[in-house]
């Protein structure tokens, strides 16, 4: 991704919204039967006990030291590889209003 020009790099926690998170698991024990129940603990110390946590703010990063590891090695990886780890800053000077002749395109 830096060979191609990124300058930042962002992480989600892994999220098991409602079907998903049959999907996944059904994946584990098909590709990893012996690490289903270790890959499943770890959520769940992340997310308070649960697989998958809506709370805004939660849902991206989980909670708790081991999330907090991880978003300190994440960063410590961005350094390392030369990212930007400064707070994301939306660039919005390529935008331009469309003409005011332009019509709203139907979604049907």
């Amino acid at each position: 991704a830096r060979a191609a020009g990124a300058t930042r790099a962002g992480w989600i926690l892994l999220r098991l919204a409602m079907e998903v998170r049959g999907l996944f698991e059904e994946w584990l024990a098909a590709n990893a039967p012996d690490r289903k129940a270790r890959v499943l603990s770890r959520l769940q110390a992340m997310r308070s006990g649960a697989v998958y946590q809506s709370d805004f703010g939660i849902r991206m990063t989980g909670s708790g030291p081991d999330a907090e590891f991880l978003g300190k090695r994440f960063a410590v990886a961005c350094r390392r590889l030369g990212y930007d780890d400064g707070p994301l800053r939306h660039e919005t000077g390529l935008f331009r209003r469309p003409a005011a002749d332009t019509r709203q395109l139907s979604l049907l």
